[in-house]
C-alpha cells in the first residue's frame, strides 16, 4: 500500500495515473464516503499562479460540454494544490486512436461531437476566455446512461481572458495544431515576443475537427515533428481555400487538396459544409478567415437542421440528409435527388410500412416527421428503370470497392518491436474496416427484404382493388348493353312519323357507335388487368420469404476476431514499452504475431467468401425484382388510364341516353298522351311506352347501384388509403360516373 496517497476527501494510488505533464499530474481518485470516481489534477507547488489561474476559470465555466470543477483539495503528503473534476473515460484523442476509427468517427457521432464542441465554445467566448490550446487530447468524453456520448472541453491551464479585439504574447498549444504565427514564434524563431489574437483558437479548431472527421491532422509533413520547418512552410504558405497537405517523400512536393479525402464518407452535403468552414478557421489572412460570431453562424446552420436517413434501394447506399426544419416534401425528394441523382418525380418515398407522402404529407415541414434512424430509414425505390438517368453508384457498389489500406510488408523474421506494433495496429485496423462492411451490409439485406416484403404486401391489395374495378365496370358495361338492346330495337320498329324516323336512327347508330367504343376501352382494361396479374405472381416468386442471411451470425463472429485482435494489440503495446523481455515472453510475443495474421485472415474471408456474396445475391434479388416492379407500375398507370377513359364514355353515356330516351320518342311519334286513350292502337302504344319507361328505370336503378358500389369501393379505399400512393397517379375513385 506504498503507492496509497490521499487528499480530504479523496483516496488514490500512484498505479491510477490518468496523464501526466511538465506541470501537473491526473490521478483517478475515489471518494471516501460515496465511493464515486473522479478525476484528480495535481499541480506541482512552483505552477501557484497558473494553478489558481485554472481553478478560477473552471470556476466560471460551468457548462455540460466544459470538464465540470466540483472541488480544490491539497494533496495529504506535499501539500500540493489539488482540482477534484469529473471523471471522463477517454479523450476524444484515445477515441481518434481506436481501429474503429482510424478515418475519424462514424458521421451520427461526428455530429454530437461537433454540436457539443461548438456549444462549448460558445460558453467560452460568452465569459470571454480563449482555451489557447484546443486539441483532441483536451476533449474528454463521458458516456450517459444510454451510452450516447457527451464531448467537454478539459484543461485550461492556458486558458485566459481575451475579448474579441484584445492579444496576448505567450507561446502555448501543440505543434499540429498551432497557428501559422504562434508556430512561428515558437519553433522557426526561438520563442521571439510577439502578439496574437483570437484567431489562434479557430485555427486550432479548425485542425481538431479536420482531425475528427478524418482521423489525421490536416498537414503531415515527411517525419512529422522532426521537420519543423516544412511544417511551418506548409501552414504559412498554403493557399486560399486549401484544408489539407501532405509530403509523403522526404524531399517530394506537397500534395494539397481542397476537399476532404475520400475515406470520409459523409454525405456530400455535410463534407461541402464542413469544408467551407475548415478552409475559414485554417486561415491566415484576416479578412478571409473566420471570426468567431461568423463561425458559430455557419456551424448553427449545420446543427440548427433536421437529419433523415435514406436508404437508395438501387444503389444499395445509406446515407443522411440535412434540412431546415420548416422544409417540405419537395426539399426532401430534393436533396435525395442530390445525393442519388435520381429527381423527384423518379422517386418512391416510404417509411416504415406505408408511403411517406401518405404519413406526413406535402406541405409538413420536416421537423414533424418521425423519426429516422440508419437500421429504419427512409427508403426510396426508383419507379423507373436503372437505364434512366444512370447514377454511377448504381453501377459501381460501396461493396465491390477496395477499401482495406495497403499494409506493406507483414512481420519479418526478426522481431523489432516498434515494426511490430506499426504492422499490428494496421491489422487491427483492416479487420475495424471489414467489422464496418460486415455491420452496413447486413442492414442492407434487412432493408432490401423489408422493402420488398412490404411493397409485395401493398401491391397485393392495389391488384386486387383493381382487379375488383375492373370486374365491376366489366359487368356495367354488360348491363348497359342488355338493357340498351331493347330499346334500339323498339325505337326502330314503332310506327313514327318519317321525320321521327329519322331521328331514331340516328340515335339508335350514336348510341351503337358509343356502345361499341365501350366494348373497346372494356377490352383493353380486360386485357392490361390479366398482363397485371400475371406480372404480380411473378415478382413475388423474385425474392425469398425468408431471411437466409440473419442465421450467419458474421456480425457476432467479426466482432470477436476484432476484440481478439484488439487484446493482442495491447500487447504489443505493453511489450514496446518494455523495450526487452525474457526467453519465454519472446515466444508469445512470436506466437501473437502469428494469431494477428491468422485473425485477418479469417476476417478476411468472412467478408469474401460468406458475407459479400450473400450481400451480392440479396442486391442482384432486388435489382430482379425492381425490374418487374417498374414494368408492373407502367401497367397499372396504363390500367389506370384505361379505366379513366371508360369513366369519362360511361358517365357521358348515361348522362346523354339514360333520361332522354323516352322523350326522344314521343317527340318523334308526333302525338300526344290525350290522343291515344280508349283506341287499340293507343293500347299498344301505352304498351310500348311502358316498356320503354321500364327500361329507363332499370338504366336509372344501373346509376342507383353504380353509386352504391362508389360507395362500397370509396369505403374500401378508406381502409387502404396508405396505398394510393404506390403509383405515380392516384387510384381512381368511382366517383361522378353519374349525375346525382
Amino acid at each position: 500500500m506504498a503507492n496509497l496517497n490521499g487528499t480530504e476527501n479523496h483516496v488514490f494510488t500512484k498505479d491510477d495515473v490518468i496523464g501526466k505533464g511538465a506541470t501537473c499530474e491526473v490521478y483517478k481518485g475515489i471518494h471516501k464516503i460515496t465511493g464515486e470516481t473522479h478525476a484528480l489534477k495535481i499541480f506541482e507547488h512552483r505552477m501557484g499562479h497558473a494553478s489558481t489561474r485554472e481553478i478560477q476559470a473552471l470556476n466560471r465555466l460551468q457548462h455540460p460540454n466544459i470538464v465540470k470543477f466540483l472541488g480544490e483539495e491539497t494533496e495529504l503528503q506535499s501539500k500540493r494544490l489539488v482540482a477534484v473534476m469529473e471523471f471522463c473515460d477517454k479523450s476524444l484523442y484515445n477515441v481518434l486512436c481506436e481501429p474503429e476509427n482510424v478515418y475519424g468517427l462514424p458521421e451520427e457521432e461526428f455530429y454530437i461531437f461537433f454540436r457539443h464542441i461548438v456549444e462549448g465554445m460558445k460558453h467560452l467566448r460568452q465569459h470571454g476566455f480563449l482555451h489557447r490550446d484546443i486539441k483532441p487530447g483536451n476533449i474528454l468524453v463521458a458516456f450517459e446512461e444510454d451510452g450516447s456520448s457527451v464531448y467537454k472541453l478539459s484543461d485550461f491551464g492556458t486558458a485566459k481572458p481575451v475579448m474579441e479585439t484584445e492579444a496576448f504574447q505567450s507561446l502555448v498549444g501543440t505543434e499540429e495544431y498551432l497557428h501559422p504565427d504562434i508556430f512561428k514564434a515558437a519553433f522557426i524563431d526561438n520563442y521571439t515576443p510577439r502578439t496574437f489574437d483570437v484567431s489562434a483558437d479557430l485555427w486550432s479548431l479548425g485542425a481538431t475537427i479536420y482531425h475528427a472527421a478524418t482521423g489525421n491532422v490536416p498537414f503531415r509533413p515527411y517525419g512529422g515533428r522532426d521537420n519543423r520547418g516544412m511544417m511551418f512552410n506548409m501552414i504559412a504558405q498554403k493557399e486560399y481555400g486549401v484544408i489539407s497537405g501532405e509530403q509523403k517523400t522526404p524531399s517530394g512536393n506537397v500534395v494539397w487538396s481542397r476537399e476532404l479525402p475520400a475515406t470520409c464518407t459523409y454525405s456530400k452535403w455535410l463534407k461541402e459544409s464542413l469544408t467551407t468552414i475548415l478552409a475559414k478557421l485554417m486561415e491566415k489572412e484576416l479578412r478571409l478567415a473566420h471570426t468567431f460570431e461568423t463561425f458559430f453562424v455557419a456551424a448553427d446552420d449545420i446543427l440548427d437542421r433536421r437529419v433523415l436517413h435514406v436508404f437508395s434501394t438501387t444503389s444499395a447506399k445509406s446515407f443522411q440528409i440535412y434540412l431546415k426544419k420548416d422544409n417540405k416534401y419537395s426539399d426532401v425528394q430534393e436533396s435525395i435527388c442530390l445525393e442519388t441523382n435520381v429527381p423527384a418525380d423518379g422517386q418512391i418515398l416510404c417509411f416504415d410500412e406505408g408511403y411517406l407522402k401518405t404519413i406526413v404529407g406535402e406541405t409538413e415541414p420536416v421537423q414533424n416527421y418521425p423519426i429516422t434512424t440508419m437500421s429504419s430509414p427512409l427508403v426510396m425505390i426508383r419507379n423507373t428503370g436503372l437505364t434512366d438517368c444512370l447514377h454511377h453508384e448504381e453501377v459501381c457498389f460501396w461493396y465491390n470497392s477496395r477499401f482495406l489500406p495497403d499494409i506493406g510488408h507483414t512481420f519479418p523474421m526478426t522481431i523489432h518491436l516498434d515494426n511490430d506494433l506499426r504492422v499490428a495496429r494496421v491489422l487491427c485496423q483492416n479487420i475495424a474496416s471489414i467489422q464496418k462492411k460486415i455491420d452496413l451490409g447486413c442492414i442492407t439485406q434487412e432493408l432490401f427484404y423489408k422493402t420488398i416484403f412490404r411493397a409485395a404486401q401493398w401491391k397485393d391489395i392495389l391488384v386486387e382493388n383493381l382487379s375488383l374495378e375492373t370486374r365491376l365496370y366489366k359487368e356495367r358495361v354488360k348491363d348497359i348493353s342488355v338493357m340498351c338492346c331493347p330499346v334500339m330495337n323498339n325505337m326502330v320498329s314503332m310506327p313514327t312519323m318519317e321525320i321521327g324516323k329519322q331521328s331514331l336512327e340516328m340515335e339508335n347508330k350514336t348510341m351503337d357507335s358509343e356502345l361499341i367504343a365501350v366494348h373497346s376501352t372494356m377490352k383493353e382494361c380486360v386485357t392490361i388487368m390479366e398482363k397485371i396479374k400475371s406480372s404480380s405472381e411473378a415478382t413475388n416468386k423474385v425474392f425469398p420469404k425468408t431471411k437466409e442471411w440473419l442465421d450467419n451470425k458474421c456480425q457476432m463472429k467479426i466482432q470477436r476476431l476484432l476484440q481478439q485482435a484488439k487484446e493482442k494489440k495491447i500487447r504489443f503495446e505493453e511489450r514496446r514499452r518494455q523495450r526487452s523481455f525474457p526467453y519465454h515472453e519472446e515466444q508469445l510475443h512470436k506466437f501473437d504475431r502469428k494469431e494477428m495474421i491468422e485473425l485477418h485472415k479469417k476476417s478476411l474471408m468472412l467478408w469474401k467468401d460468406q458475407c459479400k456474396p450473400d450481400l451480392e445475391k440479396s442486391h442482384e434479388n432486388f435489382l430482379r425484382w425492381h425490374r418487374e416492379f417498374t414494368a408492373l407500375q407502367k401497367d397499372i398507370e396504363q390500367l389506370q388510364e384505361k379505366i379513366n377513359d371508360l369513366k369519362a364514355k360511361l358517365k357521358a353515356f348515361v348522362k346523354k341516353h339514360a333520361k332522354s330516351n323516352f322523350h326522344s320518342l314521343k317527340s318523334s311519334m308526333g302525338v300526344t298522351e290525350s290522343s291515344c286513350y280508349n283506341t287499340p292502337k293507343s293500347r299498344k302504344s301505352a304498351k310500348r311506352k311502358d316498356l320503354t319507361q321500364t327500361l329507363i328505370t332499370q338504366l336509372d336503378s344501373l346509376t342507383s347501384d353504380m353509386s352504391d358500389l362508389k360507395k362500397d369501393v370509396s369505403e374500401s379505399n378508406e381502409q387502404l388509403k396508405s396505398l394510393e400512393q404506390l403509383t405515380i397517379s392516384d387510384l381512381p375513385e368511382l366517383e361522378n360516373y353519374v349525375d346525382s
